[in-house]
């Protein structure tokens, strides 16, 4: 693996020359005109287009279903912290 030199001068020196090459690389406007819009993104399955009817947290029943779901019902219970509790 390279190991990465992060001094004064060679980065002065890859700063300059990135601007020298980047002003070199720009592209006319009719050349800008002529390329492909980028298209648009979907929102992601995360996303709900619209609200549930169900708002609750009971995920074994739903609205509409006469029965719960199958499987073996847990309960889960505790706390999400970010730093460790002190007893």
């Amino acid at each position: 693996m390279r190991k990465l030199n992060l001094n004064r001068r060679s980065f002065l020196t890859n700063a300059a020359t990135t601007v020298l090459v980047g002003s070199c690389l720009k592209v006319s406007p009719t050349l800008a005109a002529k390329l492909a819009a980028t298209p648009p993104q979907v929102l992601g399955p995360f996303y709900p287009l619209a609200l549930p009817t169900d708002t609750d947290f009971n995920l074994t029943l739903m609205v509409g279903k006469t029965s719960t779901a199958d499987g073996e019902v847990i309960e889960i219970t505790g706390q999400v912290v970010d730093r460790v509790l002190s007893d």
